[in-house]
């Protein structure tokens, strides 16, 4: 049931709406022969998908994609983001990777033994630069760049998480 609820809420993303608002939508695709777990369109438009072969990459709104080949040595991708600085952040198995170069090359900034395909959204602080991840039942924050991560509560089940532009943390 978990993976039919990812499965749905990833296709809601692959939605895009028209930038005049309207309550036209159109499906734009995704990357073929592997379910997506994250999708986030970059500032420049570019859309990156993270998935367990590793990031797809898509130029074109989602109507062509490639893999990038350095992410496929990760063993799974489950949630990436961009930050303000325009490096882009990732949530692999046992650990975080950085791309520089918007989703081309990754490598490794950190080991995590503790992480899994259940570590929710990577986010970067609208206020400073610090960065928060959740991993139930815990949240983590790093203020080197997600180099080192330390956990600053711990409490039950975390289904989602975000940090609202006052840098107020929600979870449920």
């Amino acid at each position: 049931m978990r993976t039919l609820n990812i499965y749905i809420a990833v296709l809601l993303i692959l939605l895009k709406s028209d930038l005049n608002f309207s309550q036209s939508w159109e499906l734009i695709g995704g990357p073929t022969g592997t379910t997506p777990n994250n999708v986030i369109i970059m500032n420049d438009g570019r859309v990156l998908c993270s998935t367990a072969k590793g990031v797809f990459i898509s130029d074109d709104y989602g109507d062509s994609w490639r893999i990038s080949p350095i992410s496929q040595l990760f063993n799974g991708v489950y949630s990436i983001t961009e930050r303000k600085n325009g490096e882009v952040l990732a949530i692999v198995r046992f650990g975080i990777i950085k791309s520089v170069d918007r989703g081309e090359n990754w490598f490794k900034i950190s080991d995590m033994s503790y992480l899994n395909d259940y570590s929710t959204i990577i986010y970067e602080s609208p206020i400073d630069s610090a960065l928060y991840f959740a991993k139930s039942p815990s949240i983590y924050k790093s203020t080197d760049g997600g180099f080192n991560w330390y956990e600053i509560w711990q409490g039950g089940v975390i289904n989602s998480f975000m940090v609202n532009e006052s840098g107020w943390m929600y979870f449920s």
